[in-house]
């Protein structure tokens, strides 16, 4: 259930929880889709099918905007492209890459903590993330940052 106080304060914290549960109940994989996204009905199927630890297809807008990101503009059908970050919007985890946090604790809540931030902590765990250029999942809205907002702006 939703957890956060203000827009997007706790999304680390429920993002922990998914993935200590994903642990303790044995799944092989966790897939993270924010509430905004369309996903094509085979997206997760095809990424299934992919060798890789962490990955994330095309991400689109519905607007058509790019909103300062790459991955809208990235090149359709080269296969896998391995990145240094993704957008968390639709992304596939194998849950054995949180083992090290086993006892929680990877993601940081979205004040102060981005992508590049946990992606980081995942290189230096020799873990990169992929994109999947022959799948595009598009999202209903360009994302928002934040830190560019108070609580009190909501």
């Amino acid at each position: 259930h939703d957890r956060c106080y203000h827009k997007s304060d706790a999304l680390g914290t429920m993002r922990n929880l998914a993935y200590l549960r994903a642990m303790r109940e044995g799944w092989e994989n966790l897939l993270y889709v924010d509430n905004d996204v369309l996903p094509p009905v085979d997206a997760l199927e095809k990424l299934l099918q992919n060798p890789v630890p962490v990955q994330s297809p095309i991400v689109t807008y519905l607007d058509g905007f790019d909103h300062g990101l790459s991955m809208p503009t990235m090149e359709r059908g080269r296969g896998l492209v391995m990145v240094s970050s993704c957008v968390l919007s639709f992304l596939l985890c194998e849950t054995k890459i949180f083992f090290p946090w086993w006892q929680g604790g990877f993601w940081r809540d979205a004040i102060g903590a981005d992508e590049t931030y946990h992606f980081a902590k995942l290189q230096a765990q020799g873990i990169r993330p992929f994109v999947d250029t022959n799948v595009v999942v598009p999202c209903a809205n360009g994302p928002s940052y934040p830190l560019d907002h108070k609580p009190e702006d909501k």
